[in-house]
């Protein structure tokens, strides 16, 4: 069977049949002071979503604050962060299912100490900070690539090292400098190639785990003040939490 073709008419009505409906849905979505919560879940539950998770996303927006762009060196990010707004501080147990994923997510046991309404736990770079704020309060999560400076260094080393060798072996005659200079400007590259390669990807997946710890702090948080309903993850008893934690002090620390 031949598919359909639409003779001009067709055309010109489906076109503009098409233009109208857009432009509907542009001046609903478009308004100039926005959208409230209420119209929000209005449009969200045509298009399918219950309006409990509608209110759910727009209270995570609100608490989760806009991600920092990347420390950069040389153009490559070596530190990642990430903030959350909180209501209130932290009580005891909500600290220790936010230890124990920590923990499980970033396969470190760490070490954790609580100062007045500061806590904090750490593992080498890796930080997460519970901490009085402005109107409220605040975890700040960061880490930074501890050895790309090293790992810049040795390149900047390695590449001075074959420059002196070849120019020696090049203008002084001495042959025998080639094979060092070859041997450490071979070194340099492949230190090099191997920063570029490792470290974005290095950022990316720091930057994922602080996103999806960020989610699941403000997801039980919503679920202790009802401004949501619970999910799966949220189901999860305080024990299992506590049996991810035990394994993670196992593991090889990160």
């Amino acid at each position: 069977m031949s598919e359909r073709r639409y003779d001009e008419t067709e055309i010109r009505a489906i076109f503009a049949r098409a233009a109208e409906e857009q432009d509907q849905v542009q001046r609903r979505l478009g308004s100039e002071d926005g959208l409230t919560l209420a119209e929000l879940a209005l449009i969200g539950e045509e298009a399918g979503l219950s309006p409990d998770f509608v209110a759910r996303a727009a209270a995570s927006l609100d608490r989760l604050e806009p991600a920092l762009p990347p420390t950069r060196l040389l153009g490559l990010p070596v530190g990642v962060s990430r903030s959350v707004y909180l209501d209130t501080p932290l009580t005891d147990h909500e600290w220790e299912l936010l230890i124990s994923d920590l923990r499980y997510t970033f396969n470190a046991k760490g070490k954790e100490r609580s100062t007045g309404y500061v806590r904090e736990w750490r593992n080498g770079n890796l930080c997460a900070i519970a901490e009085r704020s402005d109107g409220g309060y605040r975890l700040r999560m960061g880490t930074h690539k501890g050895n790309a400076k090293s790992n810049l260094l040795l390149i900047a080393g390695s590449t001075l090292i074959a420059l002196v060798a070849l120019s020696a072996s090049v203008f002084g005659g001495d042959s025998e400098a080639a094979f060092p200079g070859y041997l450490f400007g071979s070194a340099a590259v492949a230190l090099v190639i191997s920063t570029v390669l490792s470290v974005p990807r290095w950022a990316a997946t720091r930057s994922r785990q602080m996103e999806g710890i960020a989610e699941r702090l403000v997801e039980r948080a919503g679920a202790q003040t009802g401004e949501g309903t619970s999910t799966p993850l949220l189901d999860m008893e305080a024990d299992d939490f506590e049996r991810d934690a035990a394994a993670a002090h196992n593991r090889v620390r990160s």
